[in-house]
């Protein structure tokens, strides 16, 4: 398809890529990665850059709707699966 891992990706081996589809308000595909830096790289839609900056978008666009529930249940799972500690930056 039109996939593609660009920027700061830093993917070595399965592991350190992630994707959720059907998504957000246009049921979308949302990818994570390893950046470089050891942080993670994310990209759906308009939007790319780090973990934290999805975070903010998403409180900013979607709230507590349904929208924003569900991409606080995946952000939980990118943490998780990426082993991001509860306080840390990503």
């Amino acid at each position: 398809g039109d996939a593609q891992v660009s920027g700061n990706a830093w993917v070595s081996k399965k592991t350190d890529i992630q994707w959720f589809t059907g998504v957000g308000s246009s049921s979308g595909t949302l990818t994570v990665c390893r950046a470089k830096d050891d942080g993670l790289f994310l990209s759906r839609g308009c939007f790319s850059g780090t973990l934290d900056q999805f975070k903010d978008a998403v409180d900013r666009e979607h709230g507590d709707n349904q929208y924003g529930r569900h991409y606080q249940v995946i952000i939980r799972s990118i943490e998780v699966w990426f082993d991001v500690a509860e306080k840390g930056a990503a």
